[in-house]
């Protein structure tokens, strides 16, 4: 019997059992020194029994944490879909397809080609070229004034994924979060797991004031969920992103500490994954407008 066998056999170890039945052998040192972590993750695994996949009360949807022994057999927890929905990527539900039909229709077939290039956003277009090429990181966070073109290069580069095969889906936050409501009044719970799952995001007008508690943590539950994933995001704002976190925190819940940290977990995850550009310059709308008056 080598060194390392011997010194193995010398440690004592603790089994975990899943909800799925897989096992994870850890260090007794270890396993006490989680023993928080662990209990909270096999409370939440208990939600899964008994349950036949149709309406599911986890935090992330369809999701399960598992206890896992990673190197040195210590705690490495990790994420397992739900065996029950079939292991589908994109669960199927009845949303709008991840196609140019999603993007509003002045925009659904852009390029680059469309897009007028000004010394006041050229900048935030080479960002969005070079992220289409070799992205930097996962997110992309576009702000500026009312008419810059935000909206109009988010779909540029929409347009360009979509031309690639890439599955991309177009949504105004507004728009996004009246559409889980409906699911709630018709007692769904699917296309919240969509939007956490559609393999690339594009959010646009991030920032309009939330009117309650619940729109936050929806909102928060898919920029989580995304986050932990690295999925692509590109997401429109037509505020900073120091200034956004106040616009998260819902009307009326100002001193509300809750609702306070879960805006500020939303936006140091936003600065965090992305790589944020600011479109200068006049409204675009207005000046074209102007123009056609003049001509």
């Amino acid at each position: 019997m080598d060194k390392k066998q011997k010194a193995k056999e010398q440690k004592q170890y603790v089994t975990i059992t899943n909800v799925d039945g897989s096992k994870a052998e850890l260090l007794q040192e270890d396993y006490e020194q989680s023993a928080l972590q662990i209990s909270e993750i096999l409370k939440d695994q208990k939600k899964c029994q008994g349950c036949n996949g149709t309406c599911c009360t986890q935090r992330d949807p369809y999701w399960v944490l598992l206890v896992r022994s990673g190197i040195d057999s210590r705690l490495s927890p990790a994420m397992s879909r739900c065996p029950l929905r079939g292991g589908r990527t994109i669960p199927q539900v009845q949303a709008k397809q991840p196609d140019r039909s999603s993007l509003p229709a002045l925009y659904q077939d852009v390029g680059f080609k469309d897009f007028q290039v000004t010394d006041d956003n050229r900048q935030a277009v080479e960002a969005i070229r070079s992220y289409l090429s070799k992205p930097e990181t996962p997110w992309v966070y576009l702000t500026g004034g009312s008419g810059t073109g935000k909206t109009f290069l988010a779909c540029v580069a929409a347009n360009e994924l979509l031309r690639r095969g890439k599955k991309v889906h177009f949504e105004e936050a507004d728009e996004l979060l009246e559409r889980l409501r409906e699911d709630v009044r018709q007692r769904k719970d699917e296309r919240l797991a969509w939007y956490q799952e559609i393999p690339c995001l594009v959010l646009d007008d991030l920032g309009e004031k939330l009117e309650s508690e619940w729109a936050a943590k929806q909102l928060g539950k898919i920029l989580k969920h995304r986050y932990d994933r690295a999925l692509p995001t590109l997401i429109t704002s037509p505020y900073s992103v120091q200034e956004l976190r106040s616009q998260l925190v819902p009307r009326g819940q100002e001193k509300n500490r809750e609702c306070r940290k879960l805006a500020q977990m939303m936006v140091s995850r936003l600065a965090q994954m992305s790589t944020i550009h600011r479109l200068n310059g006049p409204d675009q709308r207005i000046r074209k407008q102007a123009e056609k008056k003049s001509a």
